[in-house]
């Protein structure tokens, strides 16, 4: 098992131990603009997706690359998730809210070499 700093969760500064309705009320237009435009939310001190999704794909473009032919399970945050389902997926991140993340839930991302296609898939 190895740590990797790119998979940890989206830094929320502000937002920190908030709950949704606390975030809400405290922070009514940056949490209207992160539900309707998530691909550009900018509020100071929170970590934008497409930072996150950079480190993300990072992370797992360095494990494709080093092993072609192994198989890992990346255990990581929903957001990371989110985002590269997303990326792997070929969908734009708009879309974010649209990926469902249950806890405890697994994703299958299999890649076709030397294509560098891939599949995505929720199991159940």
């Amino acid at each position: 098992m190895m740590a990797d700093a790119d998979l940890i969760e989206i830094e929320l500064g502000p937002w920190t131990g908030l709950s949704k309705d606390e975030v809400r009320r405290r922070y009514p237009h940056y949490y209207r603009h992160w539900i309707e435009h998530p691909e550009t939310f900018d509020q100071p001190g929170v970590e934008p997706l497409e930072n996150v999704r950079s480190r993300v794909v990072r992370s797992v473009e360095r494990f494709i690359t080093a092993d072609r032919h192994s198989v890992a399970a990346f255990i990581t945050h929903s957001v990371a998730v989110r985002v590269a389902v997303l990326y792997f997926d070929g969908k734009p991140l708009h879309l974010y809210h649209q990926i469902e993340v249950p806890n405890l839930s697994v994703y299958r991302l299999t890649f076709a070499l030397p294509e560098a296609s891939c599949e995505v898939a929720r199991l159940k």
